[in-house]
């Protein structure tokens, strides 16, 4: 069963495929500046997870269990950095409620997927959003490591959507608010 908007995942794989043969020709080619795929633009396979609480109330036990991927709309981000660039978390809301639930513990912490470090970076409603770093582990630690162009540490990522140095008199850093549509 797929949401609105979305198609198969059976066409989700094919669009990744050619999501990732167009970024790694071109690093911005997910946002239309593909010679080979024109009209075609990157970021529309969503990529997202559950968490399960698999402890007590007094000493939570978390795991992600991730979603098959889905076609959807894209938005700026998953178009600059490619789909697989982000994941997107669920937390139940009873979980999200609960007192000393030590979520915030739990998502400072990086999450390797494939040998890939991703890293807590925004927070809506409930939804935990993950960015993908280009730190790599290697079976016992994160290390600071650039493998490709395209993936940016988390600060990177933050400031080239909005340059902090440019945006002195904002009062909060909410600006991200547009994941929500991701």
């Amino acid at each position: 069963m797929t949401k609105a908007g979305a198609t198969s995942t059976a066409d989700g794989f094919f669009s990744h495929n050619a999501e990732e043969d167009a970024l790694s020709k071109n690093e911005f080619a997910g946002i239309g500046f593909s010679q080979d795929y024109r009209d075609w633009y990157g970021g529309k396979v969503h990529f997202r997870a559950q968490l399960r609480d698999l402890g007590s109330e007094e000493a939570p036990k978390y795991k992600v269990v991730l979603d098959r991927p889905e076609l959807g709309t894209s938005c700026r981000f998953s178009r600059r950095f490619g789909s697989q660039s982000i994941l997107r978390i669920k937390i139940p809301k009873d979980t999200l409620n609960r007192p000393d639930n030590k979520l915030v513990q739990f998502f400072l912490r990086p999450f390797v997927l494939s040998g890939k470090v991703f890293r807590a970076f925004y927070a809506r409603s409930n939804h935990v959003f993950l960015y993908k770093t280009y730190e790599t582990f290697n079976g016992n630690n994160v290390l600071p490591t650039r493998t490709t162009q395209l993936n940016s540490d988390l600060l990177e990522f933050i400031n080239w959507h909005n340059p902090l140095e440019l945006n002195t008199r904002q009062a909060s850093f909410s600006p991200l608010s547009c994941l929500s549509y991701c």
